[in-house]
């Protein structure tokens, strides 16, 4: 019997932390970050470091005592803050029970960043809906039954039970012995207790954006919907189709034999392929549950940012397909990407799909895909999917000191942000209109037809689908019973650049040594130039050997690139090429950094390519910088902002900064007008000491727009100290 295994989608490098990397100087790097193993790696052991050092146990924190110092341990948690030394943290690092070190970096949480964005902070604030009205499902990894922000919305903490082939391979060389049975059961009902059924962390995470309630956070991490009740079902480490399967199978049956009320199923899980097969053993159990009302939202997938990378299971045209943005509405370079020439008309292929389902077995069998497509190959919407926040088990490497959240980015970020939204969609219109109810077609159609898509400039249909997820014009629509009957072409985010491109050109070669990722030597650096009114900028590199593994890096104008995070990159542990690329839409001018790095390798030569794109009508580029990022109480912020249009300023038909507060309101703006002209190009504005008022935290938004409708949308958090 085979078993395909599924991929997670999140960015693997959000969760890898060691890999097949050597020690050096005693150092276990599986139980440090990257940044602090190179910054360690480059002591001469003359420092010392203020680390926070988890432990299996809280009665393994004496074992710090040894040092002869003051530590500090905490009431419940299993960790302890020290000050230690190069030589001290290694040794400590191969402890068999020290889980991991951190050093006490100061940290900020952007998970808050999500609500604003799509708006459904003002929901939550204006309009008063928090999804208490809703029930929904989440297939995962698990969840953490224990934490603050999660156990109170955990209606069901499923574990499917069931064994898999040696190694979780999916062949066997016989059939004897093979138990193929499959079982569900609620852990915490077994139990009589809250307990943790998340072994890796992704299911948590996933939870926490959608009905996280914020509890440990007093409220700052909340989640989208942060009263909507979870059924989670938990696949444990991997997702498997059979366990996927047997979580569907549960879930229809309670909600048509049990009167459960599951309306929303999350998907942060997928396979590769970008063709939608309607009678594949998932695309079948997500249009069951389509029509017993249920709708299954799924990540797009982690292959981008080329054409035709999809998640195949995002393809149905009953289900949604969420694509990643970063905090800048930008689609992130690793956020798969739909068919430039494929069919984008959902309500063509739901047409064609009830024809084809009505059909005879001939008619199915010689069935024209192409002249009558049955799957839609683009997102649905887009939603922030980069650096995000979220509940984590404070044990997990990848949550921050002294806290209950982490950050990860994927794809598998980016959905629930989506299902949680439309649980605030099912709360309001519930609340509105309780004899009646919305079924799943109408979610797509309500969500994809309210998209913002004036922030999704520069990007096309099969990039982001219908724009932005828009929380608070669903919610709007919904309370007005203002539901669409069809998505139009005209629903859909489509850009063409202009048909004389210019591109420019160049390449580049060299070496990197063995894992310069983790040790931050020997990594190859080059240059790029880029003027003002670039499109796009793309880098690849490509290497011999497919038993090694190299990433790609591309780091802003003003970054460093040994202490800063890149804009983005090319990165997994577990892929397998030799080859890679990043691009980046709307470079700001500058020298761009292109980084190489050996991940899994010796010394590795290789090469690569550079291209900038420019367009005969360039859109309006600008900054932001605001001045300080966290304000006490009667502190006032200095803001700066520039807006460049290589048209010339008389091009800017709109131009406009704001001030706002968290429930959305105004508090200070400007035009146009305010700025001054600084050349024929270039308008600028330097505001002091500007009051804040209202409720915390507070956007800062710049804008403009040219004569052709080409969009600036600039954007940043203040918040309270």
């Amino acid at each position: 019997m085979l078993f395909a295994a599924l991929t997670l989608l999140l960015v693997a490098a959000a969760y890898t932390v060691g890999g097949a990397q050597a020690e050096e100087e005693g150092l276990n790097p599986l139980k440090v970050d990257q940044d602090f193993f190179a910054e360690l790696s480059a002591d001469n052991g003359l420092l010392y470091y203020d680390v926070i050092v988890a432990f299996n146990s809280k009665e393994d924190t004496h074992l710090l005592e040894v040092f002869g110092r003051d530590i500090k341990t905490f009431r419940v948690l299993p960790m302890a803050r020290a000050v230690l030394n190069k030589e001290e943290i290694a040794e400590v690092t191969n402890w068999p029970e020290v889980i991991f070190v951190e050093p006490n970096r100061q940290l900020e949480l952007f998970n808050s960043d999500g609500r604003l964005l799509t708006r459904s902070e003002k929901v939550q604030m204006e309009l008063g809906f928090d999804g208490q009205s809703v029930e929904l499902a989440i297939i995962d990894t698990g969840a953490d039954g224990l934490h603050p922000d999660i156990e109170p919305n955990l209606l069901n903490n499923w574990q499917i039970i069931g064994s898999l082939f040696g190694d979780n391979a999916y062949v066997s060389s016989t059939a004897d012995g093979i138990n193929v049975q499959t079982d569900i059961v609620d852990i915490h009902a077994k139990l009589g207790t809250s307990y943790n059924t998340d072994e890796h962390g992704h299911g948590t995470h996933v939870f926490g954006t959608i009905a996280g309630t914020g509890d440990a956070s007093e409220g700052f991490q909340r989640g989208m919907a942060p009263a909507a009740k979870v059924h989670s079902y938990s696949t444990s480490g991997g997702i498997f189709i059979l366990y996927a399967l047997e979580a569907y199978d549960h879930i229809i049956y309670q909600v048509k034999y049990n009167n459960v009320p599951i309306r929303l199923i999350n998907n942060s899980w997928g396979t590769t392929g970008c063709n939608f097969n309607p009678n594949h053993v998932i695309n079948i159990a997500t249009r069951l549950a389509f029509q017993e009302g249920i709708l299954s939202v799924f990540a797009y997938g982690n292959s981008g940012p080329n054409a035709d990378t999809c998640n195949p299971y995002a393809t149905a045209p009953y289900v949604l397909g969420i694509a990643a943005t970063d905090k800048a509405y930008r689609i992130t370079g690793f956020s798969s990407r739909g068919k430039t020439d494929g069919n984008h008309d959902r309500e063509l292929a739901l047409n064609n799909l009830y024809a084809f389902l009505s059909a005879t077995p001939e008619e199915r069998a010689n069935w024209d895909f192409n002249e009558n497509p049955v799957g839609v190959y683009r997102p649905s919407v887009a939603a922030p999917g980069q650096n995000i926040v979220s509940a984590q088990n404070p044990l997990h490497p990848m949550t921050l000191s002294g806290s209950y959240y982490g950050a990860a980015s994927g794809t598998s970020m980016a959905a629930p942000h989506v299902t949680g939204v439309l649980a605030l969609v099912l709360d309001a219109y519930h609340a509105h209109h309780p004899e009646q109810t919305l079924t799943p077609i109408d979610l797509i159609r309500l969500v994809e037809v309210t998209a913002n898509k004036e922030v999704m400039f520069g990007f096309n249909t099969h990039d982001t689908g219908a724009g932005f997820i828009d929380a608070y014009a669903a919610v709007q629509r919904a309370i007005n019973n203002d539901i669409p009957d069809v998505v139009s072409v005209d629903d859909l985010v489509r850009y063409e650049l202009s048909a004389s491109v210019q591109i420019e050109s160049g390449q580049y070669r060299g070496e990197v040594l063995a894992n310069s990722w983790q040790t931050n030597m020997g990594y190859g650096l080059h240059e790029v130039d880029v003027r003002e009114g670039a499109m796009k900028l793309f880098a690849d590199v490509s290497w011999t050997s497919l038993l090694e593994n190299i990433y790609i890096s591309l780091f802003a104008p003003g970054q460093d690139v040994e202490n800063d995070k890149p804009v983005t990159y090319s990165a997994a542990l577990l892929e397998i090429n030799n080859y890679r690329f990043v691009e980046f839409s709307f470079p700001k001018p500058g020298t761009w950094k292109i980084r190489i790095d050996g991940r899994v390798n010796l010394i590795t030569p290789y090469e690569g390519t550079w291209e900038v794109h420019y367009a005969d009508n360039a859109p309006p580029s600008g900054s932001l910088e605001v001045t300080p990022e966290r304000v006490g109480g009667n502190d006032s912020i200095n803001i700066t902002a520039t807006v460049t249009d290589p048209d010339g300023i008389e091009d800017l038909v709109d131009v406009s900064l704001k001030v706002i507060s968290r429930n959305g309101r105004s508090i200070a703006s400007w035009t146009k007008d305010d700025f001054n002209v600084v050349d024929n190009n270039t308008l600028n504005i330097k505001l002091h000491e500007v009051r804040l008022r209202g409720n915390h935290p507070w956007k800062v938004v710049l804008t403009a727009k040219d004569s052709k409708n080409n969009v600036l949308h600039e954007d940043t958090i203040v918040y309270r100290k």
